[in-house]
């Protein structure tokens, strides 16, 4: 289990690679060029709050992209989506291919400039806006069972939606 709290992970590609156990990062700065968040499936569990603050990336950006057939669970919920993000939000490993259907992307209660969903991917495993019981299995709660240990750090976390 780890806590990183106010912290900055810059890098080029591969800045943040979660490979296992339980994470929690709040109010991080995690910036990168190439899938400069990757995770190691199918163990990995994170809830980040990324805020990249008035720096607005120069290249096409999107919120993830499936790694060939090793894709994980991707969730963006109840976070700020700024005007840099391309309309269709994720990208294909391979231009004009999709990803394989067991991909478990998904939006839930996104605000901000580009948050609209009617642009995104209309891929198998893509979900644009999941449920309130659907979403609530990816709380800090729920996910990483946070309330169980986050309190030990006195980082203030919120368990639910």
């Amino acid at each position: 289990m780890s806590v990183l709290f106010r912290c900055a992970f810059h890098g080029f590609q591969d800045t943040l690679y979660t490979h296992s156990n339980r994470q929690f990062y709040r109010d991080c700065d995690i910036t990168g060029t190439v899938d400069f968040i990757s995770a190691m499936p199918p163990s990995c569990s994170k809830t980040a709050t990324s805020s990249p603050g008035n720096r607005r990336p120069t290249t096409p950006t999107y919120l993830g992209r499936p790694w060939k057939d090793y894709s994980t669970t991707t969730v963006i919920m109840q976070s700020d989506i700024g005007p840099f993000l391309r309309a269709p939000g994720w990208i294909s490993w391979v231009s004009g291919v999709d990803p394989p259907a067991t991909l478990f992307y998904a939006e839930y209660q996104n605000t901000g400039p580009a948050a609209n969903v009617d642009g995104r991917v209309r891929w198998a495993g893509y979900r644009p806006a999941l449920t309130v019981d659907e979403a609530e299995r990816f709380t800090v709660g729920s996910f990483i069972r946070g309330s169980e240990w986050l309190p030990a750090t006195t980082v203030t976390f919120q368990s639910t939606l």
